[in-house]
Formats: C-alpha cells, structure tokens, sequence
C-alpha cells in the first residue's frame, strides 16, 4: 500500500535531505560546523524547562567568549564551547540554575550545588574538549571561598572559570531584573570585586566597557536576535586543530545526548544506551551491517530526543495519561526530527528515530506509518525500545521478568512490531537470557 499524506510528504523530504549527511555519518569524524550545531543544539536540550526555551548557554557562550577575546584570544572559541555545555550536569534536576539568581537560593538543592562537577564529569568524556572540564567545574566559584562546590579561593580558581561566572551572572541578572541597564550590570560587577570576581576581572570588564558596546549588548540581551548572533560566532570560528576533530567523534557527543535525554525522567537513566546495544543485537541478527548498523545505533541514543519538550508531570505521571496528557506526548516524535535536523550531519537519522513510534499495522505515529513503509531502523529501535521499557522499573510499573518480556512481544507481533524482527528477539533472549 502506498504512503500518502503528511507522511509520505515528510518521508520525502527526509530521504532527500539525508542523502546529503550520509556522508559525515560514515566516517563518524566531525569538521567545525558539524561540531558547532551538536553542541548548540544539545545546549538547547539543557536549557529546555517547564515548556520554555531559556536560551541561557547561547548567551552565556556569547558573553564568555566576548570577554575572552579581550584577554586570551587564542582561548576565546573553548571558552565559547565551555558557555554551551557549562549546565549539562544539570540532567535530572526539575529546576534550572537560571531559575536561581542568587547564590544562597542555589544552596537549597544538592543537586544544583554539585551539578558543575556533574557536568565536568560528563565533558571530561568527550575526546578533544576535556580541556574545558575545570572550567566548568568551578563556574560556580568566588574567589573569596563562598561559591560551591569546594569553595575555592583566589588563584586556586581558573581565569577562565572566572570568565564563565561573569557571563552566567550577566545572563541571571538579566533575566530576573526588569529594565535592567548596561550601566546597572556593570555597576553590579563592580560591587561585587573582592567576593565573587578577582580585581583583575574587573580591570578587563571595565576595559570592555570603555569600548563601544552598544551594539554587542543590543544583540546579547535582544533574545530574537541570539540565534543570529549564536551563528554569527561558529561561522567565524577558526578551525579545530586535526588532531582534535578526529577525536571528537560523532558517536561520544550522541552518547552525551543519551545521558541528558534520559536524566530527565527519574526511571530512564541508562535507557538509550540499552536501546542502543539491544537495536544493535537485533541489527546484526537481522544481517545488518556497515553505515547502516551504525546510522541505527546512532539513531537509537536519540529516539527520546523530543521529549525534552515533554512536560515532567507527564513524563512522571504514576498512572495511565489522560486524553490530553497523551496528545502532548505524542508530539515528542515530531520535536525530535525537528531537533535532528538543526545538525546537517544527522539528517539521516531522523526518520530512524522519528518514527520508532510507528506500528506495525499503521495505528501508531506521527504519521500512521504501515508495515514496510516504516524504515527498517525504526523498527527495530522500536522492539529495542519495548524490551527496554518491559524490563526496567517505571513510574507506573514494576520490572518485569525476560518471561514476561517474551510473552509481551508475541502478543505485540504484527500489530505493534514487525514479525521478524519480534522473531529475532524472541530467540535472542532465549538463548542469552532465559538459558543462564
């Protein structure tokens, strides 16, 4: 039967689109735009609380780099990354640091005092940008001893951490005090050389304010106009070092993705990655092998991708999703192809994502794809996905046994899944699981 509709329009578009990316996604190595739209895009991911978009690393990342560029411009674009990824260890906390201006106010939540170590743990894994990991450790550091977490002093703080705190708290007091000017912000910085900022900070931020900045901050503070300035800054960046961008592989920043997707509800954490090897399982037993076997490991660390957008009153509800609550969750499928496509290199994993919510008899969506018409990839990240869901805890069910988990899936094929691949995990788990 031929797709027609919203669908077929949008299958067309994707499969024009990914035969422009398949090229990046074989080699799995980066170059700096590729880069560049990964970072900006899961520092979107980050910033995404309670149904608004608070584009707080952009312009922290805009801020620390401005002001870099006025005393090292040679670090200037890692201090631009360090912006962007300073909050990934927030994953898992409801509450963002921005939402918290004042320090004391940051000390009532455990989660929020530790998350710059959360988040250097994670950076320090991506091959080729550990480099930033102390600076984002200290972020949150005053030089006389009373910032979080190990309350360090003075030199002890990195000049670069220093740089970070003064465009995280240009981007809070911005947001929490209306009509705020340039001359209050600058004012605000200066009452606070001594405690939270060193006296040579304050040097560069006067310095800077001597300048003709008028237009700078129109375009930081001017929210519909970051996206352009965000641009502006990664077409400009010179290119990362060969050594470095071979390192940075496509597959480590994915994997980086997974982690914050799955923080955000409390029974998913490590959840894409076992979507991740279980889709690989049911890949190769299907003979899957090469570009393909990888696009769909991919694909899987980022099937959850749209429900960033995804209220946590959903996400976490006990009990089953009212009319409306699942309408809202429904549209997690179409906010993750729209995120994959804000990187060029990815394009062709949307569809393997996108539509791992589709049935097998057509009932599922976005787009009530049928049978066949279903790529291969999301068809199996889609059994990959249930098995997972089946065996691990949730908010409103137990972990269940691999018995059980067979017996859901007989019932599931030809209706939800394809017979054949149901066929392969049946026979997988009992081999692997049910025979030990």
């Amino acid at each position: 039967m031929e797709h027609t509709g919203i669908g077929a329009l949008r299958t067309k578009r994707l499969k024009k689109k990914c035969k422009d990316s398949t090229t990046y996604l074989m080699t799995g190595k980066m170059n700096n735009s590729t880069l560049n739209q990964l970072l900006a895009t899961l520092s979107l991911i980050i910033d995404y609380q309670g149904g608004e978009q608070l584009y707080h690393a952009w312009r922290v990342a805009i801020v620390a780099k401005y002001v870099c560029d006025e005393i090292s411009p040679a670090e200037s674009q890692w201090l631009f990354y360090a912006g962007l990824l300073h909050d990934v260890g927030i994953t898992g906390i409801e509450s963002h640091p921005a939402r918290y201006p004042e320090l004391e106010e940051s000390h009532l939540s455990y989660w929020l005092r530790y998350h710059p170590v959360i988040g250097a743990n994670i950076v320090e894994k991506i091959p080729g940008l550990s480099r930033v990991a102390p600076w984002i450790r200290d972020h949150h550091e005053w030089i006389n001893g009373k910032g979080f977490p190990a309350h360090k002093r003075e030199q002890s703080i990195h000049v670069n951490s220093q740089i970070l705190r003064v465009a995280d708290d240009y981007d809070l007091r911005f947001r929490t005090r209306a009509g705020l000017t340039r001359s209050d912000m600058y004012e605000y910085f200066r009452s606070h050389v001594g405690t939270e900022f060193s006296p040579h900070m304050w040097d560069v931020l006067r310095r800077l304010n001597s300048k003709d900045m008028g237009l700078f901050f129109f375009e930081v503070n001017d929210e519909s106009r970051l996206p352009y300035k965000l641009k502006e800054i990664m077409h400009d960046l010179p290119a990362i070092d060969g050594t470095v961008s071979e390192d940075v592989s496509i597959d480590v920043i994915l994997r980086v993705f997974g982690i914050v997707i799955d923080a955000r509800h409390h029974y998913t954490a490590g959840h894409s990655e076992r979507v991740r090897e279980y889709s690989m399982i049911l890949s190769k037993r299907l003979g899957i092998k090469g570009h393909e076997l990888k696009s769909i490991a991919r694909a899987a660390y980022l099937h959850d991708l749209g429900k960033i957008a995804t209220p946590l009153s959903i996400l976490n509800k006990a009990g089953p999703l009212n009319k409306s609550e699942w309408k809202t969750m429904r549209r997690h499928t179409i906010y993750t192809m729209e995120l994959i496509d804000a990187v060029e290199a990815l394009w062709e994993l949307g569809p393997l994502a996108g539509y791992s919510q589709e049935r097998y008899d057509g009932t599922g969506y976005p787009d009530g794809l049928k049978g066949s018409a279903i790529p291969m990839g999301a068809r199996i990240i889609a059994v990959a996905d249930a098995i997972d869901a089946i065996k691990t805890r949730r908010s409103y069910k137990r972990a269940l046994s691999w018995r059980v988990v067979v017996r859901e899936l007989k019932k599931s094929s030809g209706s939800m899944y394809d017979p054949e691949i149901i066929d392969h995990a049946i026979d997988y788990i009992t081999e692997e699981k049910l025979a030990l």
